[in-house]
């Protein structure tokens, strides 16, 4: 027995050894067959609850047997994000703008968005965390508004010049060749309105190059959206601008008044300016080979008031009401003077004719945006009207008079569906419906009068998901339109069209190679009330244009395929893109009646454009910056199969501009620009056009004191005068018009700004800054 027990004793502890091992395997065994746990969670900043998007957090989960697993996350860009835990689990927080958190995911409930609170360090952010560099997406890039040097008003004016492809001119302002579209935190703005705001007030800006769930351009348009910054303190700023032209009628007037808080921002602006243009037209005719001369002499001046007042509220974090008002007028006046030998007979007597005409042009817009985190609401209500008054004597009197009237009322709702981390789709579903009436007096006693109305129902729908470096994003949007036209004589009434509009956006971003961008959209343009009336008006002495009520939409597409790079301090953009019209809206060709040249609106045939584009900005060393944009157009014209003219030519015509400008940084206060810029336009039809601009000025730009800042621009230096010629060839009709327009003049602009500084490095950056830090990375 004694033998026997320590036997026993061993077999026993052996025994008790491989049960509890069993156990284990079993408890294990059973813990891994729990059902997983998802767990909802937004990090929100505990100073103003505002969300803290894309930033990075570690979740330790622990196993039975003491051991842990270790994955990392990221939230979303509104500061959301969803984990899957089977086991208790600690998540931790860590950032150099938040003191360090964690929490215990026990702590958490399921089924419900749990709010985390972190609390902001107290030391301030740098204006600069990284290196500063563009932020590329499926169809978008954004840059950060930097401020400018010191010599120069901060507007965003002097910032846009900095931004390589882009060309900034009276007439349209364009990036890689495309006309710029302004928005201000998703709401369309007045150009002149942006351009003059503050620096200090916005954070960022987005260039949106192909249509997406939120905006949708022609074929030929870029957005510019300008984001307004959060600021850490409320602040208000005010800015004045004046500017005065010397031995020369311009003049322009700014006042812009902004405030920026943490649940509420306010912007009022209001722009005033006027300027007058001298315009010699020497026009030679020969109808049924019957020649006549003819000189004009115009005299125009235009005078735009913009007004507009924004208002923003942030009813929580996730959860913003704006309202947007804005009024316009425009009024231009014109006073020609003719000399001219008449068309019916060869004569060489010459005729004294005077025209005046007078146009002014109201209106109101009013939008109220509603948005919540993936949804957007907006209805907007617009109202105008314009009054145009004609007066001839040739030598007898005739009067002409027209009014226009029309309103809108346009309700927009757009979803976004996070499909997965790097997939969303994008729906909106919009509704239009607009009112036009338009009323023409000839002799004070005689009057006609056009109705029209238009009702639009249009979806549309993108998706975007992106694979490493590679974005995709297609998509379309389908139209619904039903439009009715009635006027003394004639009621109209269109069949309901049904037109889709696909989109096509793939980018590729590399480090070495810079990025890449291809994209396709289609468009169509509406004849407006002005072509469908079919009242005759009076042009000039000979000529009248006569409505159309029976246009087509005119239907293009456009593809482009786009490269940027950023060589240490050298920025190279270059674009090949290729655009076709069909059923182009134009004029057709003249016909003679009662001593008169009479031609029409029209759906004038097809065009096609290839264009190759290039720019380059360069920073040889801190004071001497230097850009180039180089643009070469080939242009190809093909009549509507209404009009054969053998004569007429459909060669591929080329099209050529260039701008140049140069940035030298005197001293800290003083700085010099020259700017240097030349375009040619062509057009062929039933004419010929060729548009010649030449354009280069001097600017002189100084800082007095702290908020004081005076320009001097010498504009047109060399040349003086924009060259517009046209050449009329049909088949018993020719002509020669040259159009000389000259704008040479110097002017002094004054800037005043003026406000309480703060620190004002916006919360809502950090988020930028952490996603600028992984693309360095």
């Amino acid at each position: 027995m004694q033998h026997l027990f320590p036997k026993t004793i061993k077999c026993l502890f052996l025994t008790l050894c491989f049960h509890q091992l069993a156990c284990q395997e079993i408890f294990a065994q059973i813990s891994l067959q729990k059902k997983q746990q998802e767990l909802e969670f937004r990090l929100l900043d505990s100073l103003n609850m505002h969300p803290i998007p894309y930033m990075q957090f570690l979740i330790k989960e622990f196993n039975p047997t003491g051991d842990s697993l270790q994955k990392t996350g990221i939230t979303n860009e509104d500061g959301f994000s969803r984990i899957s835990i089977t086991n208790s689990s600690k998540i931790y927080f860590e950032s150099i703008l938040y003191s360090k958190h964690s929490v215990i995911t026990n702590d958490l409930k399921s089924g419900i968005v749990n709010n985390i609170l972190l609390i902001p360090l107290k030391n301030e952010l740098k204006e600069i965390v990284v290196n500063d560099r563009p932020l590329y997406s499926v169809n978008k890039i954004e840059f950060r508004v930097k401020k400018i040097h010191k010599s120069q008003a901060p507007i965003l004016r002097n910032f846009l010049k900095t931004l390589n492809g882009i060309s900034l001119q009276s007439s349209n302002d364009k990036y890689l060749g495309k006309i710029i579209v302004f928005y201000l935190d998703g709401i369309k703005i007045e150009s002149n309105l942006i351009k003059e705001s503050a620096i200090e007030s916005i954070e960022k800006l987005e260039i949106i190059s192909a249509p997406d769930g939120e905006y949708w351009m022609k074929a030929s348009e870029v957005i510019f959206n300008f984001i307004s910054k959060k600021p850490k303190n409320p602040t208000v700023g005010i800015q004045t601008n004046t500017e005065y032209a010397m031995l020369f009628p311009y003049l322009s007037q700014n006042l812009g008044i902004y405030s920026l808080g943490k649940r509420s921002s306010f912007r009022a602006s209001s722009l005033l300016y006027s300027y007058g243009q001298n315009v010699q037209n020497n026009l030679t005719q020969e109808i049924n080979q019957i020649k006549s001369h003819s000189n004009q002499q115009l005299q125009t001046t235009t005078t735009p008031n913009f007004n507009t007042f924004i208002f923003n509220y942030n009813l929580d974090s996730l959860t913003t009401i704006s309202f947007n008002f804005g009024y316009q007028n425009i009024r231009n006046s014109q006073n020609s003077d003719f000399t001219f030998s008449p068309l019916i007979t060869e004569s060489l007597d010459q005729l004294q004719s005077k025209s005046n005409r007078t146009y002014n042009k109201s209106k109101i817009s009013n939008l109220l945006l509603f948005k919540r985190r993936n949804h957007k609401l907006f209805i907007r209500y617009d109202y105008g009207n314009t009054n145009i008054k004609n007066q001839y004597l040739d030598p007898n009197e005739l009067n002409q008079a027209t009014y226009e009237k029309s309103n809108s009322t346009y309700i927009n709702y757009a979803n976004r569906l996070q499909l997965s981390k790097l997939t969303k789709l994008n729906t909106t579903l919009s509704w239009e419906n607009k009112n036009s009436y338009t009323q023409y007096n000839i002799q004070n006693d005689h009057s006609v009068a056009s109705y029209f109305n238009s009702n639009f129902i249009g979806l549309r729908s993108i998706f975007a998901t992106s694979h490493k470096n590679i974005f995709i994003l297609i998509g379309g949007r389908l139209d619904l339109i039903n439009q009715d036209f009635e006027s003394n004589s004639t009621i109209y009434h269109r069949e309901n069209q049904l037109r889709f509009l696909p989109t096509l956006s793939l980018q590729y971003e590399s480090e070495k190679f810079g990025n890449f961008n291809f994209s396709i959209n289609s468009d169509y343009i509406l004849p407006d009330i002005s072509q469908l009336a079919t009242f005759s008006r009076r042009i000039d002495p000979f000529k009248s244009i006569i409505g159309n009520n029976v246009l087509d939409a005119e239907k293009s597409i456009d593809l482009s395929l786009t490269h940027t790079i950023k060589i240490n301090q050298l920025d190279l953009s270059t674009e090949i893109g290729y655009n076709e019209s069909n059923n182009q809206l134009g004029y057709s060709p003249y016909r003679f009646e009662e001593n008169q040249l009479i031609h029409s609106y029209a759906n004038v045939g097809k065009s096609k454009n290839m264009t190759f584009l290039f720019g380059s900005s360069l920073a040889l060393n801190k004071s001497i910056t230097c850009q180039l944009n180089l643009a070469q157009k080939f242009a190809q014209f093909n009549l509507n199969s209404l009009w054969d003219y053998s004569n007429f030519n459909s060669n591929w015509l080329p099209i050529f501009s260039i701008s140049n400008s140069w940035e030298y940084q005197i001293s800290t206060r003083f700085s010099a620009s020259l700017n240097m810029y030349f375009d040619n336009y062509a057009y062929e039809f039933f004419e010929t056009k060729r548009y010649f601009s030449p354009n280069t000025s001097l600017t002189f730009n100084g800082t007095i004191g702290r908020y004081w800042n005076i320009s001097l621009l010498w504009n047109t230096i060399f040349a003086n005068a924009n060259l517009e010629k046209t050449v009329t060839s049909q088949q018993n009709y020719t002509s020669t018009s040259n159009y000389l327009t000259n704008y040479r003049y110097v002017s002094i602009s004054v800037q005043k700004s003026f406000g309480k500084k703060h620190n004002n490095v916006p919360e809502s950056s950090t988020a930028d800054e952490v996603k600028r830090k992984f693309k360095t990375m």
